[in-house]
């Protein structure tokens, strides 16, 4: 977690109204890098956006809506491994506590 907080970037501004930003953990590392910024689904109307993807780690934003969570969930598939989300405010709230 503390390799995470210093190796993987996040962008330090806060996010656009309406947004969340997520870091997700993945089982694996992919065989594959999908092209980047990947959008789910596709096109302007996307509710999930992977926008870094390095090793075990991916970072996006997901549109402040229930209807993320379905396709938050297709990130496995997308990335051909099990993933875990959860939002930069707690892995920042983790890392902050380990560094204490």
């Amino acid at each position: 977690m503390l390799r995470l907080a210093e190796t993987v970037p996040v962008d330090p501004r806060p996010p656009t109204a309406g947004l969340i930003r997520f870091v997700s953990f993945l089982a694996r590392t992919p065989r594959e890098h999908p092209p980047l910024p990947l959008t789910i689904p596709e096109g302007p109307d996307w509710y999930v956006r992977l926008t870094t993807l390095e090793g075990r780690l991916a970072v996006g934003e997901h549109r402040r809506e229930m209807k993320s969570i379905r396709y938050l969930g297709q990130l496995d598939a997308q990335l051909g491994t099990l993933v875990t989300t959860r939002s930069v405010n707690t892995v920042s709230a983790i890392v902050k506590a380990l560094k204490a």
